[in-house]
């Protein structure tokens, strides 16, 4: 299927692959009258531009869909998510409280798991403790999934259970996540997620700061740097020179950017 494909490249690193890809999908869609062809695309773009370090682009777009009455939550997830990726915290602690994380029914929907991680990735950003909890109980039974669907790919669940525990102070857990996490994605020859994993595994890493825990995160930065500058990861590259930065005895980076809320 082309819009699966479009995934495929996307995880592979190659991001103007993915793009093609994914408009060529979009247009099949229209032809054949596919009634979630503009909803795939859109999941689409929003994985490619955050891998390119570029959620400006969709920024307008992601408050719009948001602010309808009736929404998914993985269209919520993701605003909320590129929100605080821009700085934009106190938009996104907005939407990330209208995602209905107690409700039962959402399980059964196809796209459950992965909204579900993309909300534990805005969870982390915005740092709350509360709802952390509350995502890692509704998580953790999937802890040997990958999260995909036909418009996108988060990873391997492990990983967002490490951001989870990163959040609620689980240092050591956090650790074994994202090992159980770098393994998967290696294994897929996901470079995309692997340097994601990296790069949060080596933040745990540096708010731990155990006996050679700053040695293991700067090697874990060198590694998503190099892969990020490989393949065009924008938001991978701009986090790890950060954190390599505060490294050197600057201040400690937290998640997100430094822009003003507008």
């Amino acid at each position: 299927m082309t819009a699966q494909r479009s995934v495929q490249l996307r995880i592979a690193g190659q991001l103007e692959g993915a793009e093609a890809m994914a408009r060529e999908a979009l247009e099949l869609g229209q032809t054949f009258g596919v009634p979630d062809s503009f909803h795939i695309h859109g999941g689409h773009l929003f994985g490619i531009r955050y891998d390119q370090g570029r959620l400006d682009t969709l920024a307008g777009r992601l408050e719009r869909a948001a602010a309808r009455e009736q929404q998914t939550l993985s269209t919520l997830a993701a605003a909320a998510l590129a929100f605080c990726e821009l700085g934009r915290h106190h938009k996104a602690r907005a939407v990330f409280e209208r995602i209905p994380l107690g409700d039962p029914a959402l399980s059964s929907n196809l796209l459950w798991l992965y909204g579900m991680t993309l909300t534990a990735e805005a969870c982390a950003g915005l740092g709350d403790v509360g709802r952390a909890a509350v995502l890692w109980e509704r998580l953790a039974p999937y802890h040997e999934l990958v999260a995909s669907t036909v418009g996108g790919a988060s990873g391997a669940v492990p990983h967002y259970l490490g951001l989870l525990a990163i959040t609620l102070g689980r240092f050591d857990e956090a650790e074994v996540r994202f090992a159980a996490a770098a393994t998967v994605h290696e294994r897929l020859s996901a470079p995309t997620l692997l340097a994601r994993t990296r790069l949060e595994w080596a933040h745990m890493l540096m708010v731990r700061r155990g006996a050679g825990d700053a040695e293991r995160a700067r090697q874990f930065l060198g590694h998503a740097l190099a892969t990020a500058r490989e393949f065009g990861l924008g938001t991978v590259e701009r986090r790890a020179l950060a954190l390599l930065d505060s490294s050197s005895g600057n201040r400690m980076v937290a998640r997100g950017t430094d822009t003003a809320e507008s």
